[in-house]
This record gives structure tokens, C-alpha cells and sequence, in this order.
């Protein structure tokens, strides 16, 4: 029911009593539609939009997540931050569809900071748009328009994945940690984080054991 690009404002066959209708035949009774918010719009405007679209066709239960698509010349921090209280408790944001809903990293990072504290759910569309932008110029410009290459051009690669670069991370322990329980600068992986850490509790419950319930050991 609701739009896919907060810009091109496209619309879907059904409205909200036509889906909601065929929903609750399926069995469904509730419906948490996505608010897209438009450029320069504020998130206040935005949820009155999709308010009154849904006014008088609602036929079961309904709730909202909020699409973070402007952070600059539409809606504030503090505005994102007082949607829980109006019963908005998850935000949405797009990484990809370049020029529609795509956010860049800061409105990301701090859409996740205002999560945090007022303890909403960020829900995340984690493809790269930049790359997948590229791959569909370069599948329109050879003439390749079938429906297949809407997948061939969003591989798996462009997920979360891209460019698959190894993160390094430093963590330093304070000077009652021994170098053995130190995890110095190295490649993460899953597997040489999940060693590290049962290194690490094994070094401390072992210090546990031999200097007494007195003693404590402190990581910085």
C-alpha cells in the first residue's frame, strides 16, 4: 500500500481497504505499513499522509514504521526521536534505490544513534545503491531490460558483503592483563573473534581462581 520511492511517489493496485480486505480473507489481522517520508517533508507531515490514506478504508489492525529518507531538509532529530512515543517504534531506511529513499552513512549512523536511545528497531535495506546504480546504467545502456536482470544486476556482492574487506579492530587490555589475554590488531573474522573472546574469559576466570574473590581484573 504504500510507496516504494519517497521522490517518484509510485503507487501499488491495491489501496489500504483492497489489501486489507484480502488480508484478513488470508487469515492476516494486522497491517504495519511503511511511511515514506518525502524530501523535505517532516515525519509529522509524512504520518498524517499515510494517516488519511488509511482513514475510513481500514478494515484490521494497523500500526507504522517510519522511513527515514531526509534528515537535512525535512524532518530533525528530535522530531525522529518522539515517534515512539506516538506509537512509532521502528524506523526504516533504504541503502539502496539511488535518487528515491537511499540515505547516506551520516543520516544512517545517526537514525541508530536516536534508536538507541529511545529504544526503537532499525530496520535496514543493506544493499550498496552506489554499485547497484552502476550495474543497472551499465545493463540499460547494453539493452538488457528483461525482467532477469533486475537480479543479475543486485548480486549477492552488493549486500552488506561489498567490498568484503577484512575489518581490523584493536582492543588494548589495562596493565593487569597479561599479553597472552590482550587481543592485539588483527583480521576479524567470526571464527578469530569467537577464539579471542573465549581466550580472553578462560585467561580471567583462571586469575579468578588463583588471586581470590578480592581481586578483580580491569580491561580498558
Amino acid at each position: 500500500m504504500s510507496s516504494r520511492g519517497a521522490s517518484t511517489r509510485t503507487r501499488t493496485i491495491d489501496d489500504f481497504e483492497s489489501g486489507q480486505t484480502s488480508a484478513a480473507f488470508g487469515g492476516t489481522t494486522c497491517h504495519v505499513d511503511f511511511i515514506m517520508q518525502g524530501q523535505g517533508q517532516t515525519y509529522a507531515a509524512a504520518f498524517e499522509e499515510w494517516r488519511a490514506k488509511a482513514n475510513g478504508t481500514q478494515v484490521i489492525d494497523m500500526g507504522y514504521h517510519m522511513a527515514v529518507t531526509d534528515l537535512k531538509a525535512g524532518g530533525t532529530l528530535e522530531e525522529l526521536a518522539s515517534l515512539p512515543e506516538q506509537g512509532i517504534t521502528s524506523y526504516k531506511l533504504f541503502m539502496a534505490y539511488k535518487g528515491a529513499s537511499m540515505v547516506d552513512d551520516e543520516t544512517l549512523f545517526r537514525t541508530m544513534q536516536v534508536a538507541a536511545r529511545t529504544g526503537a528497531l532499525v530496520m535496514v535495506h543493506a544493499e550498496n545503491g552506489d554499485a547497484i546504480d552502476v550495474l543497472v546504467k551499465e545493463a540499460l545502456a547494453a539493452g538488457h531490460t528483461e525482467p532477469r536482470y533486475h537480479a543479475l544486476t543486485r548480486p549477492p556482492e552488493t549486500d552488506t558483503r561489498l567490498p568484503r574487506v577484512t575489518s581490523r579492530i584493536t582492543r588494548c587490555c589495562g596493565t593487569r592483563c597479561g599479553p597472552t589475554s590482550c587481543l592485539r590488531s588483527r583480521p576479524t573474522t567470526a571464527h578469530s573473534v569467537g577464539t579471542a573472546r573465549r581466550r580472553s574469559a578462560a585467561t580471567i576466570s583462571r586469575r579468578s581462581r588463583t588471586e581470590g574473590p578480592g581481586s578483580r581484573t580491569v580491561c580498558r
